[in-house]
C-alpha cells in the first residue's frame, strides 16, 4: 500500500503491530489480506488532509482489540499503550465495538462510546465506514440494507463532532452512492421477479390450454 510513514514513528509502530496481528487473516467477501483494510483507511485519511500520526495509528490499530488474530487472541489495550501511547490507546478503545447485548443496543452504545472518546476516533470511524460500505450492495445485497441504515444513523449522530470536514462529507457521499446502488439492485431484482412471474403465468396458461385440447380431442 502506497503511503510514507517515515516521519511518523508512532504510526510506523502501529503499522508493524497491526500487520503482525492481522497476519494470516483475510477480509470477508474479498479474501484479501486483512491488513489492506486499515492501510486503505490511512490512504483515505492522508488524501483528505489527516496527517496526525496518532490518528493514523488509531486507524491502523482500530480492529486489533476487537478482532482475533490467527491464534484467537485480541490485542490488549495495554499492549497498544506500551507500543503507541495513551492517546492511541484511548482512540482504539473508543473504536472497539461493544460485544454484549443485541445488535441494536450494541450499535447505540457504540455511538455513545465514540461520542465520549477522542474526536479523532470519529474521523477514523468515518474513514472506516467509507472503506467498508463501498460495494456492500453488490457483495451482500441481503445484509446491505441493514448495514447502510446503521451507517446513516451513525453518521447523523457523529457528523457534528467530526473534526475533519472532508472525511465527514466523503463518508456521507459514499453512503449515499451505495444506497443508490442498493436501490438500483433492488429494482433490478424486482423486475426479474416480475418477468419470471409473467413467464410462469404464460406457461400455466399454455399447460391449461393443452389440457383442454387433449380433453376436447378425447
Amino acid at each position: 500500500m502506497a503511503f510514507d510513514l517515515s516521519d511518523k514513528p508512532v504510526a510506523q509502530m502501529a503499522h508493524k503491530m497491526a500487520t503482525s496481528h492481522h497476519s494470516g487473516i483475510v477480509r470477508k467477501y474479498t479474501d484479501e489480506p486483512y491488513i489492506r483494510h486499515p492501510e486503505r483507511i490511512v490512504v483515505t485519511l492522508l488524501q483528505n488532509g489527516e496527517t496526525d500520526q496518532h490518528t493514523l495509528a488509531m486507524a491502523l490499530l482500530h480492529d486489533c482489540a476487537e478482532d482475533e488474530d490467527i491464534h484467537g487472541e485480541r490485542m490488549a489495550l495495554g499492549t497498544i499503550t506500551f507500543g503507541c501511547g495513551v492517546k492511541v490507546r484511548n482512540g482504539v478503545a473508543a473504536l472497539t465495538e461493544p460485544t454484549r447485548g443485541n445488535r441494536a443496543s450494541r450499535k447505540a452504545r457504540y455511538i455513545d462510546q465514540l461520542k465520549a472518546g477522542p474526536p479523532a476516533a470519529i474521523t477514523v470511524k468515518f474513514a472506516d465506514i467509507i472503506d467498508n460500505v463501498r460495494g456492500i450492495a453488490r457483495l451482500d445485497p441481503n445484509f446491505a440494507k441493514t448495514y447502510i441504515e446503521e451507517k446513516i444513523q451513525m453518521w447523523t449522530a457523529l457528523a457534528p463532532l467530526c473534526p475533519n470536514a472532508k472525511i465527514t462529507e466523503l463518508c456521507r457521499l459514499t453512503i449515499e452512492d451505495e444506497l443508490a446502488d442498493l436501490a438500483a439492485d433492488a429494482k433490478k431484482r424486482a423486475d426479474k421477479v416480475a418477468r419470471q412471474q409473467v413467464e410462469l403465468e404464460a406457461l400455466a396458461t399454455e399447460i391449461a390450454n393443452q389440457s383442454f385440447r387433449d380433453i376436447s380431442i378425447f
